[in-house]
């Protein structure tokens, strides 16, 4: 079995539960990925066969994007029908973005492969979200167009939420084909109830650690949070927000944090993190915040760190999206207004004062992890690829 995608192995969680999910259950795994700078391009890595091609991802600009996924189509292409001449695929799976990556498999297809297509996102709502939220405008309209031909491509199509199995239907794909596979956290790396805080007593006692993880770009609110903390910070002495990853709003955040005088406070680790030290971070820290701003392509989708903290037992401060009510309710997370900073700072001092809310927060949020944890859902996607197999 082959596995594409346009991203970083094995730093992309996703897709890294994913190969070790198939490897655990027989299958032969190469990966074709982007290369970092001083990685090899040829590696065994969890048992997988990496084959990383001579690209790195750069932000920027629509161009930019169009570009770099591009090059990477055509040299996934050249790789992925190379391998297959001497391996033989029983099945390929592309994880978008971009969706049009299935058709790197056009030559394993032809000669009896079976295709997949992971859909991580959905590329029109993320494009009409960054500008403007129009899904009617020509740009959204052609990767709707994209969406739809890839997905026919496509023998099976996974996806994260039943949001989005459900807006795939309508317009892509036809249901009976399209399976959900939560991108639940990884109880190897974030063991459920691993938390090392003990809930006992008003937080102002010891200064609550606070942990925000993931990128830091403008719609995950990461600003939201700084400006929370240093409204909170008059009745939190000692308080801190731990900011795990990197991106292209960190040099603003930065800034922020020194307006607002809360160098000390708000730390940032300034480049990417790896799961060890995540978990390490989350299960130290009194809170987890998922400050996200609500809009078309944020509404719809469960963030990794939600059910990170909640895999872990770390109670969640988060901003009130569709995708989050589908899941959790007020018994379970503290949702706060998007967008709204003071609303935020009652949350987390709320939490603080009344450590009791907090455990039943963490308690009740527990109950998500009975149905949906990766031991149960890596059973769903090793099952559809089980199929596949056998129809090939």
């Amino acid at each position: 079995m082959c596995v594409v995608r346009y991203g970083y192995y094995p730093s992309d969680p996703r897709v890294r539960k994913e190969v070790v999910a198939l490897i655990d259950n027989g299958y032969q795994v190469d990966v074709v990925c982007l290369r970092k700078t001083g990685e090899p391009r040829r590696e065994t890595v969890d048992g997988a066969n990496l084959h990383r091609l001579p690209l790195e991802h750069r932000r920027g600009g629509f161009s930019r994007y169009v570009l770099q996924y591009a090059g990477f189509f055509f040299l996934a292409l050249a790789q992925v029908t190379l391998l297959h001449l001497r391996r033989r695929y029983r099945i390929v799976q592309a994880n978008n973005m971009p969706d049009c990556l299935v058709f790197t498999a056009l030559v394993p297809k032809l000669t009896g492969a079976r295709v997949v297509l992971d859909v991580h996102d959905l590329m029109p709502e993320l494009y009409a979200a960054q500008h403007g939220g129009d899904l009617d405008a020509p740009v959204p309209r052609l990767l709707r167009a994209q969406e739809k031909l890839s997905c026919s491509f496509a023998d099976h199509v996974v996806t994260v939420t039943d949001l989005w199995r459900d807006k795939l239907a309508d317009r892509s794909v036809d249901r009976r084909k399209c399976t959900v596979v939560m991108n639940v956290a990884d109880e190897r790396l974030f063991p459920r109830g691993s938390t090392r805080v003990r809930r006992n007593g008003d937080l102002r006692e010891h200064g609550p650690s606070i942990v925000y993880h993931g990128s830091l770009i403008r719609r995950y609110g990461v600003d939201v949070a700084i400006r929370a903390i240093g409204s909170a910070m008059d009745r939190l002495p000692g308080c801190t927000l731990t900011v795990l990853g990197e991106g292209e709003q960190l040099k603003d955040l930065e800034s922020l944090v020194r307006d607002l005088g809360l160098e000390g406070v708000v730390v940032f680790s300034k480049k990417s993190v790896g799961p060890g030290p995540v978990w390490e971070a989350i299960a130290n820290a009194d809170i987890g915040v998922v400050p996200h701003r609500r809009d078309s392509f944020v509404d719809e989708i469960l963030p990794n760190k939600l059910l990170e903290y909640v895999a872990v037992g770390t109670p969640v401060i988060t901003s009130r999206t569709r995708a989050i009510e589908t899941y959790f309710d007020d018994t379970m997370v503290r949702f706060f207004q998007s967008g709204d900073d003071q609303d935020l700072a009652r949350c987390i001092l709320e939490l603080c004062l009344r450590p009791e809310l907090a455990r039943s927060l963490s308690a009740s949020a527990d109950r998500f992890n009975d149905t949906f944890n990766w031991a149960n859902v890596a059973v769903t996607y090793v099952s559809v690829m089980d199929r596949l197999a056998a129809d090939g």
